[in-house]
């Protein structure tokens, strides 16, 4: 969602209309490495097998209990 939203959120302020932009601070800096360099996100559904999708789960889950990732 981080280019459907962040453009708009960007012009406005950092502000949308219902209330404040949840991790805010991951999400500006998100969208300024989005602009800086060439990449194109591809969403996934999650928890779906999708090999990269739970690695990445299996990591944020193991760093937010404090592990050392690989």
């Amino acid at each position: 969602m981080l280019t459907k939203w962040a453009p708009a959120w960007e012009v406005r302020g950092w502000k949308k209309k219902s209330g404040p932009i949840k991790n805010l601070d991951i999400v500006q800096e998100l969208w300024k490495l989005y602009n800086n360099y060439p990449v194109k996100l591809n969403w996934v559904k999650g928890h779906v097998g999708t090999k990269y999708n739970e690695m990445a789960d299996e990591w944020a889950n193991k760093a937010r209990l404090g592990a050392k990732l690989p």
